[in-house]
């Protein structure tokens, strides 16, 4: 329960939702919508966050992927201009 709340903390359902199907889609995404993503994925990176349950676990490192490859189109895309001055 706790590692579910730690990843909450850090980027709710609801957040993270708003982010994915609306700020994305509509490119009003901001930088802190891309710092969000950026620390759920390293949230779930971490170890202490791992789950017991193998299932729970599985489904945890995909979507973790997901988000990972989501954040790197998403930065190419709306922040090239500011990683590249």
């Amino acid at each position: 329960m706790t590692t579910f709340r730690k990843i909450d903390a850090i980027g709710s359902e609801s957040r993270v939702s708003e982010i994915l199907n609306s700020h994305i889609y509509n490119k009003r995404i901001r930088i802190d919508d891309n710092h969000t993503l950026s620390d759920l994925v390293d949230a779930l990176l971490r170890i202490e966050n791992r789950f017991l349950d193998s299932t729970l676990q599985r489904t945890t490192e995909q979507m973790r992927k997901e988000m990972s490859e989501l954040l790197g189109l998403v930065n190419s895309t709306f922040f090239q201009h500011t990683v590249n001055g």
